[in-house]
């Protein structure tokens, strides 16, 4: 076994695990007995005078003389956050560590440029007693941030000045960036802060806890509205995800402008009727714990292509509670389940938010790091930044057209920017096309740009280049865009994806039609596939997930060509498309008349086998069923 000594208790570890943990201890100190304990067993110990010793120091631990001389604070140490001007105030215990005198001890701090004080500047203990004092310390209203500092609270024996104990704090003044770690039972934390790290952030880290001594609590409201960018995370927690107060404490930070990135299963079953749910993260409605097993990237242009998915979901010791979202009107989903329903939204006004109804962290260690990058570049100043090519498919040898667009947010100040995109190598620059002020470095194949954006500003760069005429068909060319400001140190990555001589079906589309403009009683989804690429798309698949409410009418499923069934709320099509040929899949629906007014999507997700997924998502929104009667009276 493995033992931790109680909080303020003498017991003393004695041994130690490879691990670290506690293998064993001795009690006994100001008691009325000595005690060595052991959490293994004697007889495992697999050398004899190994055994012998251990004997002997126990026994000379029980023979050994009443201690003279001594002290301890209790805590002794204290790591804390501080805000410029606050005033901060610890109870500390002292206990005289002597089993035989009474002592005196002087208690002072040492100033280091933060004011402090103690309520008691001496203390008389009996043998073994303890006895409580205050330290107060003054933040300075002028600390700047991410200053750290430490003050020390000394305590001298007058009976004999050699022995003396100290109180060490250490304050930290936020940053920008704070890390809110507010899981339960399992932590995985580390994956996500790996991922931070690979953005080269720099961050607080606050661990709310769930057990007693095992974190901070709540942050306040006051120190959440210290810091410009807060990513939060509660892991496998279903019980408290995000507790009254602390849900005050976000909508307070959002309203002044904050930038949030929340991942939560099971939020919006405690969460779903607040502002800080329906106004700052955007949310509408929800299905609760639909377990959904994947995610794709669907048509945000802030998600990478290389999450067009879909992307598995791991949940491992998590049971799945991941919700479904509708997005409120002005908000956009960001990440799709690979069903009809998207698991978040980015929202944005005079703040910034992206909210997943599932734990980031079950995605594996590939996909997690862009999807951090992603979220967390979304919600920066630049988040409406974009990088785009003009030919999703093209022949290799001929040049793409790419399009770099740096925005800074109107609720943003004046932003030290820099860019750079280094080409891959199957990419040749058109250097006389490169437009908007950027530079090329040619032996370092990277297109660099570094300036000043004011509030809302924006600046375009454009550039030609050419895939390799050797490169195969259907082979993907990766272009990646690195943004990076200096105001929170972020920097964040946008990629732009071609391929060379592939099927392009990017311009299909889903459609719904009602059959009456108000309370729909019946909706007719169209599926029309294109394929206006460079070669034929052999074997395409393709499943359109209808709205979960709907009941189908069978014998209204046609398909111009190709194999077409419906099973689970679903269509699956396959088929071939030459260039330029296209497929039409129709189905008639009937939705049950509802009391509320209702957002209703369906996606169709498109593989030819060859390119990334594509996602066609449709909205109806429709208003709730209503009946007018006549008027029927007689004068």
């Amino acid at each position: 076994d493995a033992a931790r000594p109680r909080t303020g208790a003498l017991t003393r570890p004695t041994f130690y695990y490879e691990s670290g943990l506690n293998a064993g201890s001795r009690a006994g100190h100001c008691q009325p007995f000595r005690l060595s304990y052991l959490g293994f067993g004697l007889e495992g110990v697999s050398d004899g005078a190994d055994r012998a010793a251990i004997l002997e120091r126990s026994l000379a631990y029980f023979d050994s003389p009443r201690v003279q001389f001594g002290a301890q604070f209790s805590p002794d140490t204290v790591d804390d956050f501080a805000l410029p001007g606050e005033r901060l105030v610890y109870t500390v215990t002292l206990r005289n560590l002597s089993e035989t005198l009474t002592d005196t001890f002087r208690i002072g701090s040492v100033n280091s440029g933060w004011r402090s004080a103690v309520t008691t500047p001496t203390l008389t203990l009996g043998p073994c007693q303890s006895a409580e004092t205050v330290v107060t310390i003054d933040a300075p209203a002028d600390a700047p941030e991410d200053a750290v500092h430490t003050t020390r609270v000394t305590a001298v024996s007058l009976n004999n000045p050699a022995v003396s104990t100290d109180f060490v704090v250490q304050h930290k003044i936020p940053g920008r960036i704070l890390f809110v770690d507010d899981d339960r039972f399992y932590d995985e934390e580390p994956r996500l802060l790996a991922a931070l790290d690979e953005m080269g952030l720099t961050y607080d880290i606050w661990k709310t806890g769930w057990r007693s001594l095992d974190g901070r609590g709540s942050p306040s409201a006051e120190f959440l509205t210290a810091y410009d960018i807060i990513i939060w995370y509660t892991g496998y927690d279903w019980f408290a995800p995000v507790t009254p107060a602390e849900n005050e404490g976000l909508t307070q930070f959002l309203a002044q402008g904050g930038r949030l990135f929340l991942t939560s299963q099971d939020f919006l079953y405690y969460n779903l009727d607040t502002p800080l749910t329906q106004k700052y993260l955007g949310v509408l409605d929800y299905r609760e714990s639909f377990t959904p097993t994947a995610v794709l990237a669907g048509n945000n242009p802030a998600i990478s292509p290389q999450l067009a998915g879909p992307e598995p979901l791991d949940f491992g010791v998590y049971q799945n509670h991941g919700d479904g979202v509708i997005p409120a009107p002005g908000s956009q989903p960001f990440f799709w389940s690979g069903q009809d329903i998207p698991v978040g939204t980015a929202t944005a006004g005079d703040w910034r938010a992206v909210f997943l109804g599932i734990p980031v962290e079950t995605l594996d260690d590939t996909a997690l790091p862009i999807a951090m990058n992603n979220a967390v570049g979304w919600i920066s100043d630049l988040g409406d930044s974009t990088f785009a090519v003009d030919r999703r498919v093209g022949p290799a040898g001929q040049p793409r057209t790419y399009t770099i667009t740096l925005r800074n947010a109107t609720i943003a100040p004046t932003n030290q920017v820099w860019l750079t995109n280094t080409l891959p190598a199957e990419l040749a620059l058109v250097p006389a096309s490169l437009s908007g002020g950027a530079g090329y470095d040619a032996a370092a194949r990277q297109i660099t740009w570094q300036g000043s954006l004011g509030s809302g500003a924006a600046r375009v760069f454009t550039y030609q280049a050419v895939p390799d005429a050797a490169l195969p068909p259907g082979a993907a060319v990766t272009n990646t865009l690195s943004i990076y400001y200096g105001r929170h140190q972020l920097r964040f990555e946008r990629t732009a994806v071609t391929w060379t001589d592939a099927p392009d079906l990017s311009q299909s589309s889903l459609t719904a039609v009602t059959n009456q403009p108000y309370a729909a009683n019946i909706v007719t989804y169209t599926l029309r596939l294109r394929n206006d690429g460079l070669t034929a798309a052999d074997n395409i698949s393709t499943v359109v997930n209808l709205p979960y409410a709907m009941i189908p009418f069978t014998d209204t499923l046609t398909a111009s060509s190709g194999a077409v069934t419906l099973a689970n709320q679903r269509i699956h099509w396959q088929g071939d498309l030459i260039p330029g040929s296209a497929a039409t899949i129709t189905l008639a629906l009937e939705r049950e008349p509802a009391a509320v007014f209702e957002r209703i999507p369906a996606t169709a997700v498109i593989r030819d086998g060859i390119t990334a997924t594509i996602l066609r998502e449709n909205w109806l929104d429709l208003a709730p069923y209503s009946q007018y009667f006549p008027i029927v009276y007689q004068e």
